[in-house]
Formats: C-alpha cells, structure tokens, sequence
C-alpha cells in the first residue's frame, strides 16, 4: 500500500520529468532505458523506479520487452488511436482512502478491512491523511484524479463540507463511498456505525447503573455522526423520564485541543456536583474526561461512571472502569470497498443503481474494575 504524503511522492516527481523529456524530445522513440543508471540519476530505490516507468508503459510512453529491456516509443505506436485519458480508464485498478486523521483508533483496522478486499480484487489501495483540513483533502483528490484513480472510499470530516472538489468527483463521474460521516449536499453511498442506537445503548447503561445527570461531551455537531449520537443519547434520556438539557451538552470550539476542553468541562461539572455520569462522544476526547475524573477521586469528590464511543488504547496512568462503544471497523472498511468495486463495474458496464445506506450494529464492553 503507498502512502500519500503532503510532498508530490518522488516516483510521480520521476514519471513527470520523464515524460517531460520523451515529450521535449531529449529522448528520442527507440531510445533504450537503462535502469541502473536511472537508479543512481535519480538517487531512488529500484521499486520507485519501477513505479514512475509503470505508468509511462500504461501511457504508452515506454515498451518493455522481456530478455531486451525498456524502450522509448510513443501512446499512438503501442496502443493504436487510444489516447493517454482512455488508456488511465482502461488500465489504471486503484483506489483511495482519505481519513482525517491516521492516528485516531477507528482508522487501522477500517484501512485493514479495505486493504483485504483490494488484494483478493487486485486493486492498488493509495492512502491519504488530510488532518481535517478541507483544502488538503482537496489536494489529495486532485492528484488521486490526475493519476487517473478508479475510485474513493472517503472518512469525511465535520468540516470537509468546505472542500468543493466533491461536485468534480460528481462531475467527472469517479464513484466514491462515505465512511461513517456524510457530507450535506452530496449524494453517495455510505457506509458507517449505527451511531444512534450505540449512543442510545451506551445512554442506557449510564441509566442502569443509577446516573441522572448526563453530561454528553463531543467535538463538532456538525458531523452527522456526532449529531446522530446525540439523537440516541436525548431517546434514552426521554425514556427513562429523565429531561434534556442543553447546558449538559458541550460541544468543543475550534482551536481548542478537544482533551484539554473535556478535561476542563469534566472538572467544571464534576466540582459542581452536576454529573454522576459522562458520555464521550467522540474519541480525542476521553483522555481529558479521564484526567479530570482522576483529579475528582484524588480529591474524594466521589465516583462517576463513564460511556466513552470508541476505544482507544488507555494509558495504565489513566486507567478506569467504563463502557466502550465498540465499532465494527473492519467490517466498515470491507463493506465500504465492496461497494466502491461494485460501483467501479456498473461504470463499466454503464449501469446505475439507488446509492445505499448501510449501518452497523456497534457493541458495548464493559472495561476495567474498581480496586
């Protein structure tokens, strides 16, 4: 799997300048490519080599030979009247999955889910991180359409509603797939948690185990998934006739770290006695729910219970009974590719069909115990 970076990667840096002398005529056709001596030019590795002159072949730039080598020759000379846009379509079997931040616990085992559809299709899988920056998941598109990618699975973020580039990937007609958060005004497939019912159940349990005073901490409502778990959250308060208040649902501001925020509204409602219990809405931000509860029993100001969605990797420093939401991530990942495929085959074959909306059950864990 080949990693994006913010930098043009070094082979696509390669297969420009190489195309640029083909085109200037620096090389002539039925010139012959002697790869060592490209190697050592360029000061790259052999297998980035290979991939900047694998897409110059696919082109139609270089022919390859078995026993005589790689040679220049021209699009119209290998492929007949097939031009360079027609021989991407036909030739290029990758796809691209944009998360928004790699480190976040969901993304490793939804990548590893896509990677495994994608190796028994054989289908490339080029991964990019645009940490939730708009203009930069824009970049990615770009390049990803300019190297002529077959489709995308995209883990949207709360803000990528300001990147315009997702009317061109409409436009060009290059199928995408939406993990888990949709973006308004786009129509797609997606593929994503039950958000809802999670919340709902995680709520629940905060019931059960005696808490009525709920505070629900999450990053941005304007990701559809964090609304929706809200929704899940307010039904489990409705019925078990405990009322909703808005002043129990804090959502962090830009430019605020979102453990820093939950660790300071967590302290704020825990010294106030105004919570029994916490819903952590989104996964940045249980460090700082932990951090406070921390200080809160180090002071005697009594215990609290916990529901955090996702679960990330617990420092021992911070460790605490609580309930985990539980996404089935590999299963998403998997899904998400299945149906890009399947979408990349009805283009093929022109056929359309309604976009689906598939939803996963979560599972609650019960973690840690009191000592």
């Amino acid at each position: 799997m080949e990693m994006l970076k913010g930098a043009v990667p070094a082979y696509l840096q390669i297969e420009n300048d190489l195309r640029n002398k083909i085109e200037s005529g620096c090389y002539k056709v039925g010139d012959r490519f002697i790869e060592k001596d490209l190697v050592k030019e360029y000061k790259v590795s052999r297998l980035t080599l290979k991939k900047a002159t694998s897409m110059l072949v696919a082109d139609g730039y270089l022919s390859q030979t078995p026993g005589k080598g790689t040679f220049i020759t021209s699009p119209g000379e290998q492929n007949g009247l097939l031009n360079r846009e027609a021989q991407h379509k036909k030739l290029n079997r990758s796809i691209g999955i944009l998360v928004s931040c790699i480190t976040n616990s969901p993304n490793p085992g939804i990548i590893r889910g896509v990677e495994d559809v994608c190796e028994s299709s054989d289908f490339n899988l080029v991964l990019g991180n645009y940490d939730a920056m708009p203009e930069k998941e824009k970049k990615y598109m770009e390049t990803l359409v300019q190297r002529g990618i077959s489709g995308l699975i995209i883990s949207a973020s709360y803000n990528s509603y300001q990147n315009p580039y997702y009317k061109k990937l409409q436009e060009k007609n290059i199928p995408f797939v939406f993990l888990d958060v949709k973006v308004n005004g786009i129509e797609s497939d997606l593929v994503a948690t039950d958000n809802f019912n999670g919340a709902y159940l995680g709520t629940r349990s905060l019931v059960r185990k005696g808490c009525r005073k709920m505070l629900f901490i999450c990053t941005s409502l304007k990701a559809s998934s964090t609304r929706e778990r809200l929704q899940g959250y307010r039904l489990a308060l409705e019925e078990s006739e405990i009322p909703f208040k808005e002043e129990m649902v804090r959502e962090s501001k830009m430019g605020h770290p979102p453990d820093s925020f939950a660790e300071k509204e967590t302290e704020s409602f825990l010294a106030r006695g105004k919570a029994d219990g916490i819903f952590s809405a989104n996964e940045p931000l249980v460090f700082g729910v932990l951090r406070a509860v921390k200080k809160a029993r180090a002071k005697k100001s009594g215990g609290v219970c916990i529901v955090s969605f996702d679960k990330p990797e617990i420092p021992m420093e911070l460790a605490y009974p609580m309930t985990f939401i539980v996404q089935p991530l590999y299963q998403m990942g998997y899904t998400a590719c299945e149906i890009l495929l399947e979408r990349i085959k009805q283009k093929r074959n022109k056929v359309k069909t309604p976009y689906r909306r598939v939803l996963l059950e979560p599972e609650l864990i019960e973690a840690g115990k009191e000592k």
